[in-house]
């Protein structure tokens, strides 16, 4: 089987998972809409490594950088790297604001991992939304004949740390 052939047969989908209260997680594909689930887990928890970005390709060939935990937090970029500087900074930006009118910036809680539908591994945790998100993807290439597309891209920002020190 050729590597894209692979890929097609087992895209990886990145999933949020955005507490709920009580160890229970809301899990999401922003890839594909309908496909939600709730779970539990210890292990996603503890708190979050930094802020959670979601990164988009808009119709013109941008990249949209969402940070996933602060409201309005977005940025634009002509690659996912230029993006990720751009949203580094507009999140130091407003973590400056909520500090200047004294108020306690949202904890980053939401976390991004990645699933492929057909493995058998996953997080503890991640068992409900891997079966959701398999079940979808089956349902979708019966009826369209292909798998939806895997088009996003998650990861973190963290302002106390140098964007090159990072990775996406």
């Amino acid at each position: 089987m050729t590597g894209e052939a692979f890929a097609q047969q087992n895209p990886a989908y990145a999933v949020l998972y955005t507490p709920d209260g009580d160890n229970r997680w809301l899990a999401r594909v922003p890839d594909i809409p309908e496909c939600e689930a709730r779970g539990h887990g210890d292990a996603l928890a503890k708190a979050a490594p930094a802020y959670a970005v979601l990164y988009s390709l808009e119709q013109d060939g941008r990249w949209r950088a969402t940070v996933l935990d602060i409201p309005g937090c977005e940025a634009r970029g002509k690659d996912v790297g230029v993006a990720k500087v751009a949203a580094n900074q507009k999140l130091k930006t407003m973590l400056a604001k909520y500090r200047k009118k004294g108020l306690s910036a949202p904890l980053p809680l939401t976390r991004c991992h990645y699933i492929r539908p057909n493995s058998p591994h996953s997080l503890v945790g991640q068992q409900t939304a891997t079966a959701a998100i398999t079940e979808v993807v089956r349902a979708y290439r019966e009826t369209h004949g292909t798998l939806p597309p895997a088009a996003t891209v998650c990861g973190y920002v963290n302002p106390e740390v140098k964007e090159e020190d990072e990775d996406i």
